[in-house]
């Protein structure tokens, strides 16, 4: 047996491994989203990844870029928060790619008064689709359909931060760098129509 085949069997069981710790990380943030009023929208609770292929013609879609949840909050109607844990950039035509795995967090901002009814996926890679914005906590805004410029959706404001995955380690890290950054920001109106 070659040291190439182990190799791709053990590539594969890491992978497993990182998805499994990646659930684990999202269904944390739902008990924490939970405990700051921000619950899961009820047909996607279970929902956590898309733009996936089984098609033999499409072996790039094979494993997923990103996953993601989303939650809402009675209190903030107009607003749509979400976290996403992503591992690499499937539009090669932007110049910004991932360089490393990060954990991105934030919300879209329907306007005030408005519901938040449908919405894309693709929302939660938000941050990456920026021009400028850094993988350091820094905290960036811009509309929806100026990133995409197809988007149906007018006036869609997004406010994002990105940190590398690999800072997160246990509940404690999560709660402070993630979940109250972006509940408390909210809270105090800040980036919100």
């Amino acid at each position: 047996m070659s040291e190439d085949g182990k190799n791709i069997v053990s590539m594969f069981s890491e992978m497993r491994k990182v998805c499994q710790e990646v659930s684990q990380l999202l269904r944390t943030c739902d008990s924490l989203f939970k405990d700051e009023g921000w619950n899961l929208p009820p047909k996607y609770e279970n929902v956590a990844l898309t733009n996936h292929s089984a098609a033999i013609y499409a072996p790039a879609w094979w494993l997923p870029y990103y996953v993601f949840r989303f939650y809402k909050n009675k209190s903030h109607p107009g607003l749509l928060a979400f976290v996403s844990a992503i591992f690499d950039n499937a539009n090669d035509k932007k110049p910004k790619r991932v360089e490393q795995a990060l954990l991105t967090a934030g919300w879209c901002d329907y306007g005030n008064g408005k519901d938040v009814s449908g919405w894309e996926y693709y929302y939660a890679s938000v941050h990456i689709y920026i021009d400028g914005a850094t993988d350091d906590g820094e905290w960036y805004k811009a509309e929806l359909q100026k990133i995409w410029p197809k988007e149906k959706k007018e006036g869609v404001k997004v406010s994002t931060f990105a940190i590398p995955l690999i800072e997160i380690t246990d509940t404690k890290q999560l709660r402070e760098k993630v979940v109250l950054p972006l509940t408390r920001r909210i809270e105090q109106k800040k980036d919100i129509q």
